[in-house]
C-alpha cells in the first residue's frame, strides 16, 4: 500500500506518459499549501482527481507502470515546478 504524505487535494490521478524518463505510469498529485507531492508508477490508485485526503490515508499500490525497472514508488516534492528534497519536509527521516 501506498499512504498520503499529506493532506491535501488529488489534483491528478491516472496513467501519465510523461515524466523523468517518459513514463510515471499510474500516478498521483496531492497539492497542499507548500508543495504538490508526486507519487508514481503505481499498480493501481484508490482515489481520484478532486477528491480530499489526509495525511495517511491509502491512495494506491506499489507497482512498476510506466518507465519503470520494478515495483517502486517514486516520490518527489516540488513547489513552482522546482524539485525538493523530501527529508527536509519530513525530518528525521534520512
Amino acid at each position: 500500500p501506498i499512504y498520503a504524505s499529506a493532506g491535501g487535494t488529488v489534483t491528478k490521478a491516472g496513467y501519465n506518459k510523461a515524466g523523468a524518463g517518459t513514463g510515471y505510469g499510474y500516478s498521483v498529485i496531492i497539492s497542499t499549501p507548500a508543495a504538490h507531492h508526486r507519487l508514481c508508477h503505481c499498480l493501481s490508485l484508490t482515489v481520484s482527481a478532486g477528491q480530499s485526503v489526509r495525511q495517511g490515508q491509502l491512495i494506491g499500490y506499489v507497482g512498476s507502470t510506466g518507465r519503470s525497472s520494478g515495483n517502486h514508488c517514486h516520490f518527489e516534492i516540488r513547489r513552482s515546478g522546482s524539485y525538493l528534497a523530501p527529508q527536509n519536509f519530513f525530518p528525521g527521516k534520512r
